[in-house]
């Protein structure tokens, strides 16, 4: 897409690191200083003696108090990730052997992160390319060409800047609250021999207890932990017929998480990818209650068994990374006969399911001597699914705040990021040339 009318400038440039050149647009030119890969950081930033990063351009600049400093990183590609922090003009059309203007321009090319930062008022940047790479070994990275953050007056004129494809989201995992198997069950009845109930703990330190077995001494069997249930009569009614400790009831499922909404986040400090909301675990089944005592047989009762743990809550998943060519936070930006390139954004992640609830154990039994049996424990409820991670972000121009002033610029982009489509499902992302955040 094609935007507006282009404006050309003149310029020119002096060898000494004083004034006496023009700045892009038309201005006395303070201090200019020269960048070259085969220049040396500690030379003087002359024609003759270039530097060869822009940080060490910008510490001249700084070091002169200058005003209006140019810089001119002749036509090569620099694999530095700039960050420009002071008012400055770059202008990247001078050739490395001549110092003089061609057709090509320099390039700004790290191996990963943001190329370009502006983080100072009225930069003016003309005839530089930059290009971005996200970073493949973190799940969700974005790519981002030029990021300027809290700066008015920026200009960015000739420029192509290109951001590569972005990096997928991270999906989610189960987090396990129990060992493998049912919950412990309750003591089987053992003559006269008092039979408590079976105690459990899970790993994120929930409990459930079985009731205790009715005694002969004429105690009452007890009931489980967790809203208890009931533990049997005191004691049987027969030698042959006993009452039973009841049964738990199953623990409640836990709380789903949210799926993220937006695939970033966007501050002063950069950009960072989402994740979806966090989910809880389950809690416990309901411990059995104890069984009665049998008299006529001199037996107590059986204990009851624990209930199962609540399952594991899902972990979240991590949202896709976005690849954006400028993105503007809280700033004034004007795109002036540029070409923008975004390319494919990161699918989002699925978020992890939770864990089944554990069985609860069984109920103590009635033993060689036909004591009353204990309640069996209820199942854990089933741990809560985690949000999925949204899809990344396509776009020529991404903002915060004010939108940029864009002319005589065209603007492709590639394909947004799918949202994760686990239980908790997110959104996809956005395919646009400019995208407001």
């Amino acid at each position: 897409m094609l935007l507006g009318i282009v404006a050309c400038h003149s310029y020119g440039a002096d060898d000494s690191g004083t004034s006496g050149g023009i700045t892009p647009d038309g201005g006395a030119i303070d201090v200019a200083i020269y960048v070259s890969p085969d220049g040396r950081d500690f030379a003087e930033g002359t024609k003759s003696a270039p530097v060869a990063t822009f940080k060490r351009a910008l510490d001249i600049a700084t070091s002169k108090n200058a005003a209006d400093a140019v810089v001119y990183p002749c036509v090569a590609s620099y694999s530095e990730n700039v960050v420009l922090d002071r008012t400055v003009h770059v202008v990247g059309n001078l050739s490395c052997a001549t110092w003089t203007a061609t057709s090509e321009r320099a390039q700004i090319a790290p191996p990963t992160g943001v190329a370009l930062t502006i983080a100072a008022p009225s930069v003016v940047i003309e005839d530089l390319d930059v290009a971005s790479t996200a970073d493949h070994t973190r799940a969700g990275d974005s790519a981002i060409g030029v990021f300027v953050v809290r700066a008015a007056g920026v200009v960015l004129r000739r420029m192509k800047i290109e951001a590569s494809n972005a990096i997928g989201g991270e999906d989610g995992d189960v987090q396990e609250n129990y060992a493998a198997g049912p919950a412990a069950s309750g003591g089987a009845a053992n003559g006269n021999t008092k039979i408590l109930g079976a105690s459990c703990t899970c790993i994120d330190a929930t409990s459930s207890r079985g009731g205790d077995g009715g005694g002969l001494d004429g105690s009452q069997p007890t009931s489980g932990s967790a809203m208890p249930a009931v533990g049997g009569d005191d004691k049987g009614m027969s030698g042959t017929l006993c009452t039973e400790g009841s049964g738990g009831a199953s623990g409640q499922q836990g709380r789903d998480g949210d799926p993220a909404k937006t695939p970033l986040s966007v501050d002063e400090s950069g950009v960072r990818p989402t994740s979806g909301g966090e989910a809880t675990n389950g809690t416990p089944g309901q411990g059995g209650g104890g069984g009665g005592s049998a008299t006529n047989m001199n037996t107590v009762g059986a204990s009851g068994g624990c209930g199962g743990c609540g399952g594991g809550r899902g972990t979240p998943a991590k949202s896709g990374g976005s690849s954006i060519a400028v993105l503007s936070y809280s700033s004034e930006v004007l795109v002036d006969a540029c070409d923008l390139v975004s390319a494919k954004a990161g699918f989002g992640g699925n978020g992890g399911d939770g864990e089944e609830g554990q069985m609860g154990g069984a109920g103590g039994g009635s033993g060689s001597a036909g004591g009353c049996v204990g309640g069996g424990g209820g199942a854990g409820g089933l741990g809560g699914n985690a949000g999925s991670g949204a899809g990344g972000h396509s776009a020529g121009i991404a903002y915060v705040g004010v939108a940029p002033r864009v002319q005589a610029t065209t603007i492709t982009t590639g394909r947004a990021g799918d949202g994760g489509a686990s239980k908790q499902a997110a959104p996809s992302g956005k395919q646009m040339d400019t995208l407001e955040l």
